[in-house]
């Protein structure tokens, strides 16, 4: 078993808590993958995949690409259904000794593209949660276009009326709590289910210093409810903070 340098530790360590996306792990001016995620970019991105130990077998796998220029080779890599997580460096004093603290500043998935780099500029790039109450119920749909702020919730009454929903809204991203229930071909997060309305209406009204949930529309609409809330803690959780310019919602109803 080769030795794990603290550096290795650290990415390992790092990689453990986002072991579904592509970790850009900051190493001065570049961003270094190792291992599986080497091997997969290496291949999509069409760089040389090379080693750590080049002289010995049992090598570390890696590649790399300059910071500055990160912006287009993560765009590929989303066009490519993949995720990515970014880690920068955190600052040193001088003549720190030791390990550079590093840590994970934000998630890259097909529904959190921001910027005109990454973009179709032709139309929207949503986000989109989907809740279902009950096996035959109630869909409360929420999606958003965090590059404007656009944030739109709603609710059908059917798995019909949800495909139709869906087809309209184009998503580049869903998440969903519950197995099965978005359509094959879409690209999918499952989450944790928001446990309660209770807690839902807490997300929403903290996110929004208001006292309540009327004033937006949702009073009485569960699903619609917990969508919109699971929205916002898979922002948060992703971007480290809901984006600031998510300051309001609008509840609709379908076909208006």
């Amino acid at each position: 078993m080769p030795k794990i340098t603290p550096m290795m530790q650290q990415y390992l360590d790092i990689k453990d808590g986002c072991r579904d996306a592509i970790l850009f792990y900051r190493m001065g001016d570049f961003y270094e993958m190792f291992y599986d995620d080497a091997r997969v970019a290496s291949r999509i991105l069409g760089i040389t995949l090379t080693s750590r130990e080049r002289n010995k077998e049992d090598g570390v796998p890696m590649c790399g690409v300059p910071y500055h220029s990160a912006s287009g080779y993560i765009s590929r890599l989303i066009h490519c259904g993949k995720k990515v997580a970014v880690c920068e460096q955190g600052s040193v004093s001088r003549g720190a000794k030791g390990l550079v603290p590093r840590e994970v500043v934000r998630i890259i998935t097909p529904g959190l593209v921001v910027g005109d780099g990454h973009l179709d500029n032709d139309r929207p790039n949503y986000l989109l949660a989907v809740c279902r109450q009950g096996l035959k119920g109630l869909f409360g749909l929420a999606f958003i276009d965090i590059s404007t702020g656009d944030f739109r919730v709603t609710q059908v009454e059917n798995h019909e009326e949800f495909s139709g929903e869906l087809g309209r809204i184009a998503p580049s991203e869903v998440i969903a709590s519950e197995k099965g229930l978005v359509p094959d071909g879409l690209f999918t997060t499952m989450v944790d289910r928001i446990a309660g309305a209770d807690d839902a209406a807490q997300v929403l009204t903290s996110h929004f210093n208001i006292l309540g949930v009327e004033g937006l529309g949702l009073k009485g609409r569960i699903p619609a409810l917990k969508a919109a809330a699971m929205i916002l803690v898979y922002i948060r959780d992703t971007q480290k903070g809901v984006l600031p310019h998510l300051t309001g919602l609008r509840y609709y109803n379908p076909g208006q």
